[in-house]
């Protein structure tokens, strides 16, 4: 049945090949240009393949922006492919280049009419195919996820490649509306107490936050100084993974578990963005990033407001500084400090059982380096004045990884490499954990497990789940988010039934008893029952919104009107991103 299914692709290998023979008796150069259609037609259709293969979705926008990281993927299969490709071209150029010199006319034209015909036969084979096999093709493909089936494989790759050019021209088009609204989206913002103008025309988002010393569910008690916050963003964790969310895995996250016993746990709490570039960046400074974050562009983050009020703040990352542009963009959004791969590895050479790619650390051996950074912070006279906001983001979990060590292998599964990694995260967590108890931050540093983004639908991530898990293979889902602090206690259910990492933030400051702030912030505090807009994940182009827990895309034809307004607005305050509109060089 997929083979029925995969006949709509012949269209466009048709196509390809018609243009190729079409052009491949002419001059030299147009020779050439026949050549260049058929090896980048190609090219397109393996492209594709893997990313099905893979993710059993076409090429996306969000592939293109982490094509950085295009050797997560790569494997044997991947590595015959591009041998295939690469011989695919020599014999493409060779007939090209001899063609025009051994075919008659009337081959030639004979090959055309074949190529055509056959593309049309294809295109209308519901016209001639018995209609038992149209009828079971039809069920089958509405039963699965085939939705890619839908579409030209090379006109799907086009829209993807142009699709920032394509975004810039109607910011562009926008011109000076973009700092207007209609009535639609004026009502919109009213109704989920958000901001637009009310202290600034020229950056509409710029307000200020009200809230109150109350915590909603929570009793506190005074801090005797400003405590230390340290949040551990973990890569692409999906609570459904662990406990406490979960037992469909028993025992993969033990130590998370017992952490979870003594801190404040926010259930139906989902990402809000993807992927990792600005799903750290969307969650320290709440809202919905473009793409990466802009060099040239002012932001107005948690950390920055963290630094007005004394912190020193800094993160820490498992890759390379050339291998990835992370470090960049947590400058951008306030971090004073970020330390990468070259300055944590030399950390611990006595411990030459932790081990490192490469390319990045073992989660294991990020862990130990964190705990080595804090002890040595803990030894300065001159850094322990302030208190600290750290980051953390580990590598290992991410999509297609392997953990590097056997320590890692989840008993119940051995050989499932996605389940060892989470095993082996919570192994490095625990071994953090033990250390923190009993360290001199317990008892003046909130600690904070929680995730990028939920983690990726890969091929692999989605065999582990069948239908009676509501699963919904889509880049949103509900995360973790565990706050463990030694001033405040839960005592009462949270009014916010459910809620997104656009809220982190907010509900950080609110937290920390920072109460009065100026910011372009989208999000509200998780302790405050203010409303706000439902979760809602979205890059700038897909988008995703849970349906009675369940996420489904967001598409043009949503029937509530809602959601479409919220697709509009986000639009709307990514194009002040691009505009450099979100945060003013002085403010009053």
């Amino acid at each position: 049945m997929r083979a029925a299914l995969l006949s709509r692709y012949l269209v466009d290998a048709l196509a390809i090949l018609t243009v190729t023979v079409l052009l491949c008796w002419a001059s030299r150069l147009t020779q050439a240009f026949a050549c260049l259609v058929a090896i980048l037609g190609l090219f397109t259709f393996v492209v594709q393949f893997q990313s099905l293969r893979f993710s059993n979705q076409l090429f996306s926008v969000v592939a293109l922006e982490n094509t950085d990281h295009i050797a997560m993927i790569a494997n044997n299969t991947m590595m015959i492919g591009l041998a295939a490709f690469l011989a695919y071209a020599l014999l493409m150029t060779r007939f090209v280049m001899r063609g025009s010199q051994t075919s008659s006319i009337r081959t030639r034209l004979v090959l055309l009419a074949v190529l055509l015909l056959s593309a049309i036969a294809i295109r209308n084979d519901h016209k001639w195919l018995p209609s038992d096999v149209v009828t079971t093709r039809a069920t089958y493909y509405n039963s699965r996820d085939f939705s890619h089936f839908k579409h030209s494989l090379l006109s799907e790759f086009w829209r993807v490649l142009t699709h920032q050019y394509r975004m810039q021209r109607r910011i562009d088009q926008l011109g000076d509306t973009t700092l207007i609204l209609d009535e639609r989206l004026r009502k919109f913002v009213a109704k989920h107490s958000l901001s637009w103008g009310k202290f600034s025309a020229e950056y509409p988002l710029l307000h200020l936050t009200k809230t109150s010393e109350r915590l909603d569910g929570l009793s506190s008690k005074p801090f005797p100084a400003a405590p230390n916050v340290i949040v551990i963003f973990a890569e692409g964790l999906s609570a459904r993974t662990i406990q406490p969310y979960s037992n469909k895995f028993p025992n993969i996250s033990d130590n998370i578990a017992e952490f979870a016993e003594q801190a404040i746990k926010f259930d139906h709490y989902y990402n809000h963005t993807f992927a990792t570039y600005r799903a750290l960046a969307g969650q320290n400074c709440s809202f919905f990033p473009a793409y990466r974050t802009e060099a040239e562009v002012r932001y107005r983050c948690l950390p920055h407001i963290l630094k007005d009020s004394g912190y020193q703040t800094e993160f820490l990352i498992s890759q390379k500084k050339d291998a990835t542009d992370l470090d960049e963009m947590l400058s951008r959004v306030g971090f004073d400090s970020v330390l990468a791969y070259e300055e944590l590895e030399p950390m611990l050479t006595h411990e030459p059982t932790l081990t490192a790619l490469p390319t990045h650390l073992s989660d294991a051996k990020l862990f130990a380096t964190m705990v080595e950074r804090l002890k040595q912070r803990h030894a300065s006279i001159e850094q322990n004045k302030k208190p600290l906001y750290l980051g953390v983001y580990n590598f290992e979990t991410h999509t297609n990884n392997h953990p590097m060590s056997p320590v890692a292998q989840y008993e119940a599964a051995p050989n499932n490499y996605v389940l060892n990694t989470i095993h082996g995260f919570d192994k490095a967590f625990g071994l953090f954990w033990d250390y923190f108890k009993t360290s001199p931050y317990a008892d003046n540093t909130i600690l904070i497990l929680t995730s990028d983004h939920a983690h990726y639908p890969d091929n692999d991530y989605r065999s582990l789940w069948s239908p009676e898990d509501r699963y919904s293979p889509v880049f949103m889902d509900r995360i973790p988010l565990l706050i463990y602090s030694p001033f405040h206690e839960q005592v009462a259910k949270f009014k916010i039934r459910r809620s997104s990492s656009l809220d982190f933030a907010p509900s950080i400051l609110h937290l920390l008893g920072i109460n009065r702030y100026q910011s372009p912030f989208l999000g509200h505090s998780l302790f405050d029952s203010t409303p706000r807009m439902r979760p809602i994940a979205m890059s700038n182009q897909d988008a995703w919104y849970t349906a009675r827990g369940l996420p489904q895309q967001l598409t043009t034809e949503e029937p509530n009107p809602n959601y479409e307004s919220m697709r509009l607005f986000i639009k709307r305050t990514q194009a002040l991103e691009l505009k450099n509109k979100l945060w003013p060089a002085k403010v009053d």
